[in-house]
């Protein structure tokens, strides 16, 4: 008996109470079949991609889409049915949406208490028999213990959020009608030719649509507590946005951000994305890849209801960039604004709209939607040589104004950078057509429209590169000169037939590459470069090239070398950011070594002819 005891008293004594490891909520594919510890998701929390078995193996590190359902925390017991508190109970509901500490609790009765304790047993089980009552009933009741919680916070300006992220102001039946009847589904055909005569049973159509609605709503209306983003990093991730993106992509209001919010765990994950990518907060935050893989997922599981919503979401994907376009994937830039497009174009956002079922605030926010895609397929288009989707001829939208932005936003400067950015792109993407069909082209029409562009922009966005240090130095002027640069550079660079050789380039484009890196210059001064968008990898590639050709004018290489080392710098700090970055930073030096040893020919003859002062008058002419 003695031994039987001493045995005994080797092992550890668990209870009942011993709490075991939580499972980790990220693990990778890798690791999960292989059963061995990953620590993917800490990883990921200090900006690093992949875990330590594959980084140390080589293995491309993807993460693991859990099948297991969530687990719902238990009942409470009888016992703690009768000791049920109003504080204690309504700090429990807050807790489970995922606002204890931000939102006030407004108090509950005793009975309501008591029927919200005995209401928790039931919700689990009605949503595994996929009851469609429960999409209903018990959203609308959590909606309208939301707006109780809503209308006693005196603070409007804060973000607030509802426990499931959408709010429910009618029946199912209504609230599926009101989802179709939206701009994107009710006049998907407006002002297209009807080539496949396909309106003709426009009746029928429109009666499925409600019918995949009212089918589709239960399952997308239930968001996850777990998908949902703090109000805190909500309010500084909108800062962010508001302060370095709005004026590239305006789809975004101030007065009306927290209620989009409120209604959408994709765009509270999508913004969250664009700002702790942008400005990461010293705050504890799961990072920009956590959030990529959410929105995405709810996007392609079509778990977001209101389609305009899904593609303002999309485009704050571009502030996230976690592979090049060296192979064909599905997460680049292009493949997101192609979808943008696509989508608009069946909910006929690029036609004008005078239909009274169409409401003027949407209208003006897919008006955005809408030059905020185009702009970018047209840079897309000059920057990876790819064909744009977007006829001209086939729209129909007025161009963007004033008009297309709030009240209180029409004073500002972002919304003026915005109209003319869409401008510059639009010439571009006729740069990229000419290029592309030389022989059907006319240079001089692109280049005297370049000419009309900058003649045209206000003083407002007006810049100048006369002195060394500028006073107001307004970043969104300045990055709006940089497309019409690079525009200038790529229309005068000329191209060798041998493969991979350094292009000729002619005297404006040396003058645009040494104005773009005096822009560059700025921005290193000011100590900040994490506004710029993606694409500013590839001015530094093209600006880079321009001036190592220049390199080659003896009377020029003291002052290009100055300002390719420029152009370095900006590209070492963007390759921190953005994968396409560190592309083009490596290879710097082989251009370099390879311009240093190519003998000069016939070829660069004309860098003997025009000396330093004659290139700027060249260009000034």
């Amino acid at each position: 008996m003695s031994g039987n005891t001493a045995i005994s008293s080797k092992w550890t004594q668990y209870t009942i109470t011993h709490r075991h490891e939580k499972r980790a909520e990220l693990v990778c594919e890798t690791c999960h079949s292989k059963k061995i510890k990953c620590d993917l998701q800490g990883r990921r929390r200090s900006g690093i991609n992949d875990c330590s078995f594959c980084s140390r193996s080589g293995r491309d590190c993807q993460p693991r889409v859990p099948k297991r359902r969530p687990r719902r925390p238990a009942a409470a017991s009888g016992s703690a049915h009768k000791a049920s508190n109003s504080t204690d109970v309504a700090a429990d509901v807050s807790t489970t949406s995922g606002a204890s500490e931000i939102l006030p609790i407004t108090p509950r009765s005793h009975d309501e208490a008591a029927k919200l304790s005995a209401g928790s047993e039931t919700d689990s089980f009605a949503m595994m028999r996929g009851d469609q009552r429960y999409g209903s009933e018990q959203a609308t009741a959590r909606n309208r213990s939301w707006s109780s919680v809503s209308h006693s916070r005196p603070d409007q300006n804060v973000l607030q959020l509802p426990p499931n992220g959408y709010q429910l102001e009618a029946t199912q039946s209504n609230e599926g009608r009101q989802v179709v009847r939206s701009a994107d589904s009710i006049e998907v055909h407006k002002g297209d030719v009807d080539t496949g005569f396909v309106q003709v049973y426009g009746r029928e159509l429109l009666e499925d649509a409600e019918s995949q609605a009212l089918k589709a709503f239960p399952r997308r209306s239930s968001a996850k507590p777990d998908l949902q983003v703090s109000e805190e990093l909500l309010n500084i991730f909108a800062d962010t946005y508001f302060d370095d993106c709005y004026a590239w992509c305006p789809v975004l209001d101030r007065e009306s951000l927290h209620q989009d919010l409120a209604r959408s765990p994709m765009l509270q994950n999508a913004l969250a994305l664009l700002g702790s990518h942008v400005r990461p907060p010293i705050l504890p935050h799961e990072g920009p890849a956590v959030h990529y893989d959410r929105a995405r997922r709810m996007f392609y599981e079509d778990e977001e209801p209101d389609n305009l919503t899904c593609l303002r979401g999309i485009l704050l994907f571009n502030w996230y960039a976690p592979r090049s376009t060296a192979m064909v994937h599905r997460h680049s830039s292009w493949w997101w604004t192609s979808i943008v497009i696509r989508q608009a174009q069946q909910m006929a956002i690029h036609r004008a709209a005078d239909s009274p079922h169409f409401n003027t605030a949407i209208n003006k926010i897919g008006r955005r939607v809408w030059w905020t895609a185009f702009a970018r397929e047209r840079l897309t288009a000059l920057c990876q040589s790819k064909p744009p989707i977007i006829d001209p001829n086939d729209c129909s939208v007025p161009d963007p104004s004033l008009d297309d932005f709030p009240l209180e936003a029409r004073n500002e400067t972002k919304p003026i950078i915005f109209i003319h950015w869409v401008q510059i792109c639009a010439i571009i993407g006729r740069v990229a057509h000419m290029l592309s069909h030389p022989t059907t082209s006319n240079p001089s029409n692109v280049a005297d429209q370049l000419k009309g562009w900058v003649g045209s922009l206000p003083i407002q966005a007006r810049i100048s590169l006369a002195t060394r240090y500028v006073s107001n130095f307004d970043k969104d002027a300045y990055q709006l000169h940089i497309p019409y640069l690079i525009a200038i550079i790529v229309l005068h660079l000329r191209r060798i037939r041998e493969p991979g050789a350094l292009p000729l380039a002619l005297p404006p484009a040396i003058f645009a590459a040494s104005c773009l890196a005096r822009i560059f210059k700025g921005f290193l001064a000011k100590g900040d470069t994490r506004f710029l968008m993606p694409i500013t990898s590839w001015y530094c590639g093209v600006s880079y090239i321009t001036l190592l050709a220049a390199s080659k004018d003896p009377s020029l290489k003291e002052a290009v070398q100055a300002d390719m080392e420029i152009i370095v710098l900006m590209c070492d700090q963007l390759r921190k950011m953005w994968a396409s970055a560190n592309i083009i930073y490596l290879g710097f030096e082989r251009l370099r070594a390879m311009a240093e040893n190519d003998t000069p020919g016939g070829n660069d003859t004309w860098f003997k002819q025009p000396r330093l002062d004659r290139l700027l008058s060249i260009c000034c002419q």
